[in-house]
């Protein structure tokens, strides 16, 4: 649907954000789960978990990167 499309970033700590989306609303987050061989990204129940907190870096040509606490 269109609010799941729709994205927002949350402030959490030390400048690090959480990512939620409309449809699901605050309850959820963008979470790395450690899954073997590869992490994988799901949305989560929203709690004090390290996969849950992003920083945006910004690159040379203008975008951004968004790296994990996990």
């Amino acid at each position: 649907s269109e609010s799941s499309q729709q994205w927002y970033f949350v402030a959490a700590y030390n400048g690090s954000y959480r990512i939620q989306n409309h449809q699901l609303g605050e309850g959820f987050s963008l979470d790395v789960i450690p899954i073997e061989p590869r992490d994988k990204v799901r949305m989560a129940g929203t709690g004090e978990y390290f996969g849950q907190y992003w920083t945006l870096h910004p690159s040379k040509d203008g975008s951004y990167r968004l790296y994990n606490e996990y």
